[in-house]
């Protein structure tokens, strides 16, 4: 009984899975709801890094996490006065 309800449960998965078209990343098991977000996901299996950070080698596939990583650069914050050109 155990095993059939284990067996009827995969198949009803399997179904939704057909039904819903959720896509599976090959690389890592990852689900996503459609095939944009599987594409988009692929990038992150390639070697190929188009947005490169021009203060050290590493480079991105994503601007956003250039964007992130380039204010680890930054050592601080910084403010400039209104009143003189003092930098803090």
């Amino acid at each position: 009984m155990v095993e059939e309800d284990f067996q009827q449960k995969l198949e009803s998965e399997n179904d939704l899975r057909e039904i819903h078209a959720i896509q599976e990343c090959k690389e890592c098991d990852q689900v996503f709801p459609d095939l944009q977000s599987l594409e988009k996901h692929m990038l992150s299996h390639t070697e190929e890094r188009e947005y490169k950070c021009d203060q050290c080698p590493k480079a991105f596939n994503w601007k956003s996490n250039l964007i992130r990583h380039q204010m680890s650069h930054d050592s601080g914050k910084h403010y400039e006065c209104e009143n003189c050109a003092k930098v803090q």
